[in-house]
């Protein structure tokens, strides 16, 4: 597409630096960070990760960081925390308390091409003229308009105005409409609050859907499970299952996301639909067409000209593939469209539309503020002991074992430090946050886990990961059978090496990953030690222990 390109939201040009759409890395005070799979964390200064990486501190301002989604070689790449909330901000997760942004319909503006076409069939001698009526048109409707007014969307078909008269009358020759009514296909059948042109919605068979949308919209519209199983799949707060979805009985099977938004668990026919991926194959297949923005973008049919025509230039580019984020936000992967074309013939193969918040005004549930019962069934260990194994580990003088109620450190004189979270704060189903705790001069980063199928508070949740990041600023005396904040790296291997406990150890990132179940053939990153070591100063750089215990069985 040549000439000057115009943003697809706002409708306003786009100059060459904005086109890049590189969005720098932020902090926000107090979110928690989103892992991608593959990325590496980075370290901002006076940043602190919270209990999921084990990347080194900065200093100790407990600040959390921003992941790269461009790794670089720094410190091995961290899993997804299953269930943990994810934001509508920048990718990062957030917990009960922090703002969340409202849902957005995403309706492109781009620039008519068919204005250039009337200057070409206007004759010279009626220029003037035409240009004095235009003029006094715009004022006049200019003054009506807001500020912010969006640009007609692009359209792919022929403008009629292309065929009017000079005068701007219609011409009553009947050959002009070349259509009839056996072409003409019926208005897509839409939900009322659904916008066709935006970016997140799309028809199928003439039936027009908008993510994020219930799944028993699309069950009472003739869709099924692919699985009957997975519609009673049970889902905790923010949690994501992925299934396939049959159309009326036909041959035709969608990849969907369903996520679960509310504070209380749901079986998975009663959440929504918050990513949906269609198939050319599939679709030919059953015979049943699939677009986009009002019928301009087809399945199977359209090439890459023709969404760069409506979408403008594409925010990330790969092999055959166009992605496009919400707002021009790269970091932003809740909230994407994404086109793949086949690289023979250029047609449009398979399309992805992902919009993961919530819906505005959606109501999440009531909140069970009662003592969950597994948490009475917690016992401190009688010593710190020696096996590293264990769980147990020393904190402020006193020894507790993973998981541990968080009431319980906080009855002992810590405080939650993250300006997001409080104890009366709810906390869903299966759902894990983190947050940042401290007491006196010490700060320590926890994993808080509600095990129930219903939600209840803040202080009534398990902890069950708990990171400690080592500063000369700070003191601390976190403490595990064998290892303290204060112990060498020699002393430490020299320890694990006597008691025959197997390790990985990653050199170029001097990183240990310890399970506490030494029988398992593969180490859980959530059962085990995480630790940061450096070997210039043989000193230690950050402890991370993880254990859920008995709140698994």
């Amino acid at each position: 597409m040549s000439g000057q390109q115009f943003d697809p939201i706002t409708g306003q040009p786009i100059t060459p630096q904005d086109a890049t759409n590189s969005a720098p890395n932020t902090t926000i005070p107090g979110a928690q960070p989103f892992n991608i799979p593959g990325a590496q964390p980075i370290n901002i200064p006076g940043a602190q990760p919270v209990g999921n990486a084990g990347a080194k501190p900065v200093n100790p301002v407990p600040v959390q960081p921003v992941t790269n989604p461009n790794p670089t070689p720094v410190q091995p790449a961290q899993p997804v925390i299953p269930g943990a909330q994810q934001a509508a901000n920048a990718g990062q997760p957030v917990v009960p308390g922090m703002t969340t942004i409202a849902s957005y319909s995403g309706t492109y503006s781009p620039k008519n091409p068919a204005d250039k076409k009337k200057l070409m069939i206007i004759g010279g001698g009626i220029a003037a003229a035409l240009i004095l009526i235009v003029a006094i048109i715009a004022f006049s409707s200019g003054a009506d308009k807001k500020p912010n007014d969006p640009i007609d969307i692009a359209s792919s078909k022929s403008s009629k105005e292309d065929t009017k008269t000079p005068d701007g009358k219609k011409s009553d020759d009947p050959s002009e409409d070349k259509s009839s009514d056996a072409d003409k296909k019926p208005a897509a059948n839409t939900p009322a609050n659904v916008d066709s042109s935006s970016m997140f919605a799309f028809t199928v068979d003439g039936e027009t859907y908008s993510l994020p949308l219930p799944v028993s919209y699309f069950l009472e519209h003739g869709w099924t499970f692919q699985d009957g199983a997975d519609a009673s799949e049970l889902l905790g707060t923010n949690e994501t299952t992925f299934t396939s979805l049959n159309y009326k009985g036909k041959d035709t099977y969608c990849s969907v996301a369903i996520t679960n938004y509310s504070f209380n668990a749901y079986e998975a026919k009663d959440c929504y639909v918050t990513e949906f991926s269609l198939y050319s194959r599939s679709l030919e297949k059953s015979g049943i067409e699939a677009s986009i923005q009002n019928n301009q973008i087809v399945i199977g049919k359209s090439k890459s000209e023709d969404v760069t025509a409506i979408f403008g230039n594409p925010d990330h580019e790969y092999s055959g593939t166009l992605t496009y984020y919400k707002d021009h936000d790269d970091m932003n992967v809740f909230n994407t469209i994404t086109f793949t074309f086949d690289d023979s013939t250029g047609v449009l193969q398979n399309l992805t539309i992902t919009n993961e918040e919530m819906p505005e005004g959606f109501d999440r549930g009531e909140v069970n503020e009662a003592t969950p019962d597994y948490v009475s069934q917690y016992k401190d260990p009688s010593s710190l002991g020696d096996d590293f194994l264990s769980g147990n580990f020393q904190l402020g003088g006193k020894v507790y074992n993973l998981p541990v109620p968080l009431q319980k450190l906080l009855d002992d004189g810590w405080s939650i430090a993250s300006s997001n979270v409080a104890g009366d704060s709810p906390i869903g189903a299966e759902e894990q946050i983190s947050i940042a705790l401290s007491k006196d001069d010490q700060s320590i980063y926890v994993m808080l886990y509600n095990k129930g199928n219903s939600a209840t508070l803040v202080k009534n949740s398990m902890i069950t990961e708990l990171s400690v990041y080592i500063s000369s600023y700070r003191e601390s005396d976190f403490e595990v059978p064998g290892l303290s904040t204060k112990t060498s790296n020699t002393d430490f291997k020299a320890m694990l090496d006597s008691k025959g406990i197997k390790y990985e150890y990653k050199d170029e990132y001097e990183y240990y990953k310890i399970s506490l179940d030494q029988d398992a053939e593969e180490s859980d990153y959530y059962n085990g030690y995480r630790i940061y070591v450096n070997s210039k100063e043989d000193s230690m750089d950050s402890i991370t222990l993880s254990r859920k215990g008995w709140l698994a069985d």
